[in-house]
């Protein structure tokens, strides 16, 4: 498993906010951030390999 941090945006207060992106072998991914734990997408391989997104998906920190 590998797991990647990025700053992604900050809180009105200022604070940092997190995402986590877990990544498994077979293109499994799932992101979540640290604001409340969204999870801001759920990720798997289609039929051609490639990621496709199973869930919604949070495309900044605002939005969360």
């Amino acid at each position: 498993m590998e797991i990647e941090q990025y700053l992604w945006g900050a809180s009105a207060e200022g604070e940092g906010i997190l995402l986590y992106t877990l990544r498994c072998a077979g293109g499994r991914e799932v992101r979540l951030s640290n604001a409340g734990a969204a999870v801001t997408g759920i990720f798997a391989a289609g039929a051609d390999g490639r990621s496709e997104a199973l869930t919604p998906v949070l495309r900044n920190a605002r939005s969360a």
